[in-house]
């Protein structure tokens, strides 16, 4: 389904086919956009590793660098563009105070990124003596989502057979408009347990397809 296809379904759904509309296109088309992102989100984010998101830059003599907000989370096989070389993840909660002080006030080869100190940021260890990046495969939300009266944007980062499902979160939304016409708290709950339900299934069924396969050797053979 593509917006305008999903859009027409939501329509249809709740009965709103006539003006003055219930829920006008502007509140549809953020609906949508927003059940994009929270499908991505909560299914564990789109796998990537080779668009600019993935790319951090960083400045000679500088410890931060900023990362697109649009990462969730990072995944282990970080380089340098420059050299190749590995650059190992640490969370700062599992970083020593007394280690990082040392080795972030060094100039040299970059050695480790250190996340979960500031948001959008990194901070690498060691100080880089010239400008390089960090090429990082992640986990993200959508890199573009449906504008208003868009009707042929396509979900195409998604499986197709979860295109439908945006209207769970759709219809969650728009149940729960400030709107003495609109609202609707049973079938907001309705939806919204459907949403989060359908999520943990898609998660569980990307998370089999993740998962690598084992070689397993027989002795003897």
């Amino acid at each position: 389904m593509n917006s305008g296809e999903l859009y027409a379904a939501f329509r249809s759904d709740v009965a709103d086919t006539a003006q003055p509309y219930l829920w006008s296109d502007e509140e549809v088309f953020r609906y949508m956009a927003d059940a994009y992102r929270m499908f991505v989100r909560d299914t564990g984010g789109i796998a990537d590793s080779t668009s600019d998101v993935c790319r951090i830059q960083l400045i000679a003599g500088s410890a931060w660098a900023d990362h697109d907000p649009r990462i969730l989370k990072f995944r282990d096989g970080a380089t340098l563009e420059s050299s190749g070389r590995q650059v190992e993840l640490r969370s700062i909660e599992n970083l020593s105070p007394s280690a990082l002080f040392l080795k972030i006030t060094a100039p040299g080869p970059v050695r480790y990124m250190v996340t979960g100190e500031e948001r959008n940021k990194v901070r690498v260890v060691q100080i880089p003596v010239e400008d390089d990046a960090i090429l990082v495969p992640v986990y993200r939300l959508p890199l573009d989502e449906p504008r208003i009266g868009q009707t042929s944007f396509e979900f195409d980062e998604i499986d197709t057979h979860h295109h439908e499902h945006l209207l769970l979160w759709m219809k969650s939304r728009a149940y729960g408009k400030q709107d003495a016409d609109a609202f609707d708290r049973s079938k907001r709950d309705e939806y919204k347990t459907a949403h989060d339900a359908y999520c943990l299934k898609a998660s569980a069924e990307m998370a089999r397809q993740r998962h690598k396969n084992r070689t397993i050797t027989y002795g003897g053979l």
